[in-house]
């Protein structure tokens, strides 16, 4: 850096006076990190147009109070019906979270339950795309997903909501 200039962050040449700064507030619950605890990719000779089937879940969520800390487990399979199929791929991805005193053990289940899939679901692409190009196989793009809430709760809110 010369010594008239100044430090400059990145994209500051199209910087606009005008426009406000984000702050993001951080969330309380924080997903910490992921690891693939499984993990198979399979192909056959067998060439096909036919497009894969994708199942997913999320399942073996298990909290711990005393530490604050939680996980769940993301299950993806895909794959096809026909036997043997041209490719498969499944795998099993773990995510830990951390969160913070003022969540009860219940409202992080249920946040696990409903919002851990598109918060592990970046990782899960990367990983498919790459087994898809060591397979040799058309690339999977997983779509973008809306969270929904689980259908027991709306159940549950609307027997609570009085009438």
């Amino acid at each position: 850096m010369l010594p008239d200039q100044s430090p400059r962050s990145v994209g500051d040449e199209e910087a606009i006076p005008d426009m406000q700064p984000l702050y993001a507030m951080p969330f309380a619950i924080q997903l910490q990190n992921t690891f693939f605890i499984e993990i198979i990719a399979r192909r056959s000779p067998i060439a096909t147009e036919a497009p894969p089937e994708v199942q997913f879940n999320i399942s073996d969520i298990q909290i711990d109070p005393e530490t604050f800390r939680a996980q769940a487990t993301l299950n993806m399979h895909i794959g096809y019906p026909q036997d043997p199929p041209p490719f498969e791929i499944s795998f099993k991805m773990l995510g830990q979270f951390t969160y913070t005193q003022e969540y009860t053990t219940e409202m992080v289940h249920m946040y696990l339950e409903q919002a851990s899939l598109s918060i592990m679901l970046p990782f899960a692409r990367e990983l498919i795309l790459s087994l898809c190009t060591r397979l040799q196989v058309p690339p999977i793009m997983l779509a973008m997903l809306r969270v929904v809430p689980h259908p027991a709760t709306v159940e549950r809110k609307e027997e609570n909501t009085p009438q």
